[in-house]
């Protein structure tokens, strides 16, 4: 029998841990008790409360109003709401919240204040989102849009025009602060780095060799979260294990933490705590201690770019969107000025796969000159920072060209460029010979460039002509 829940306030949260896939994971903030997601039904209709995320045996009904979400489980979201001065839980189908759970969710930007609505009406206001705000694009349903943005020290689930969303909302490719990129490396221990580890014997045994980028001398990352990644031999199906203070290759594997020293990185054992070391001709995992006998350096193998492997930083990003670039006397942030700052972000991630916070270049731009309130990032930018942190991050800058074709051969050679077209920076990270275009890493997409969010294959007519129009280019090789 069911019965009425009256005087409730429904609280929900998504959950968001290692019970997700990364990709689930990502598509959502992290969400807390003291950070929750607010909601309300997309329709005006009451909350029909069930006792699992089955949906089948009914508890009670919930009159409409805001919501408050504690998790979610396949098309079910888990709530908490007081009955009789009692917290209890239920689930209720996600669908009364999210117009159409199988979007493809994109990270969102709001590049000015937005007025958030409970439901696809404007007779129903819900809340003001301050411009800078980040948040994700979640569902459609005729000319609106639904989405979900943090305002203070909670997530705001709602819907504003399709039309705002267009003008107002910037998108941006899903991106981790990884220090490494995925991909396949050889690893070379501080102190001997003419060497590189090699893994023989069916993994089970790990020595350092002469580097000669052999198979047994290669390892795939892949990241995990939290700066863990899982290390894998390439010709080994297990992944790196410290087995005692011994190195070896399982398939269970475990997870290796890495944290940068310079132009190195320690590497961790999560389960263990102890840190790959190589003292004494001997290769092993030690009590973990930070000092040389415990950095090493990974070098990217090269790999042809293609647009499905690119990533693409944005301007608009969350994570650095609303970072001050100059403090006044109008406020710049990385997303209305820092193009040129995340091109350089972009370029040095698809030449070496090692990532350089776009908000570390945006101060040391402005504390070397190179920003100019109005007119937007010197490229003296590029040569200065080269000199500073090339070592650390594994680059260098090889001059300046006014030609494409010369950009070309340089892409050829397996470097990359910084370009300026009219108003605006973008990374060129490769050349396709097969039909003469150029892979375009562009920051900032609203319409005004034919670029995308996911990088874009460009002809060199287009490049020579209207907003991408280049005028100069900045090269840069591996060091």
């Amino acid at each position: 029998m069911q019965k009425k829940c009256r005087g409730l306030t429904a609280v929900l949260f998504l959950l968001f841990g290692i019970c997700f896939s990364m990709d689930a994971a990502a598509a959502y903030p992290p969400i807390s008790d003291a950070r929750p997601l607010k909601a309300y039904g997309w329709q005006s209709k009451k909350y029909t409360v069930y006792t699992d995320e089955t949906l089948t045996e009914q508890m009670c009904v919930l009159s409409y109003g805001e919501c408050e979400v504690v998790a979610i489980s396949k098309n079910a979201a888990q709530i908490r709401y007081k009955e009789d001065n009692t917290m209890k839980k239920g689930w209720i189908p996600l669908t009364k919240l999210v117009y159409n759970p199988e979007y493809a969710h994109q990270v969102s930007y709001a590049n000015a204040d937005l007025t958030l609505y409970r439901r696809p009406t404007v007779k129903a206001p819900y809340i003001m989102i301050p411009q800078f705000s980040g948040g994700v694009t979640v569902s459609e349903r005729g000319s609106w849009t639904e989405v979900l943005f943090r305002s203070g020290s909670a997530y705001y689930l709602g819907w504003i025009k399709t039309s705002t969303h267009q003008s107002m909302v910037r998108l941006s490719m899903e991106t981790t602060t990884q220090p490494l990129a995925n991909g396949i490396y050889t690893i070379s221990p501080r102190n001997a780095v003419t060497k590189a580890l090699t893994c023989e014997t069916g993994g089970s045994k790990f020595k350092l060799a002469a580097n000669r980028k052999a198979g047994t001398q290669r390892f795939r990352l892949r990241y995990v979260a939290d700066g863990y990644y899982l290390v894998t031999p390439l010709k080994e199906k297990g992944n790196l294990t410290d087995a005692g203070g011994r190195l070896k290759a399982r398939e269970d594997g475990c997870l290796w933490k890495l944290s940068r020293s310079g132009g190195c990185f320690y590497i961790q054992s999560k389960d263990s705590r102890r840190g790959l070391r190589y003292a004494s001709g001997r290769v092993s995992a030690a009590a973990f201690r930070k000092d040389k006998a415990q950095q090493w350096k990974f070098v990217k193998i090269s790999r042809k770019p293609t647009k499905e492997s690119s990533i693409v930083f944005s301007q608009y990003d969350p994570k650095w969107g609303g970072s001050t670039y100059y403090a006044g006397p109008t406020r710049r942030t990385i997303s209305t000025s820092g193009c040129g700052v995340v091109a350089l972000t972009n370029a040095v991630y698809a030449l070496n796969g090692e990532f350089i916070n776009p908000a570390k270049i945006a101060r040391f731009s402005v504390s070397r000159g190179h920003y100019f309130y109005n007119q937007g990032t010197a490229d003296t930018l590029y040569p200065d920072f080269a000199k500073k942190y090339g070592k650390m991050y594994h680059f260098k800058h090889n001059g300046k060209t006014y030609s494409l074709s010369k950009v070309k051969q340089h892409l050829l050679k397996g470097r990359v460029a910084v370009a300026l077209v009219p108003g605006h920076y973008i990374a060129i990270v490769g050349y396709r010979s097969s039909d003469g275009c150029f892979l375009v890493l562009d920051s900032a997409i609203y319409g005004k460039r034919p670029t995308t969010i996911y990088g874009d294959w460009v002809s060199a007519a287009t490049l020579g002509q209207g907003t991408l129009r280049c005028e100069y280019f900045h090269i840069l090789s591996r060091q």
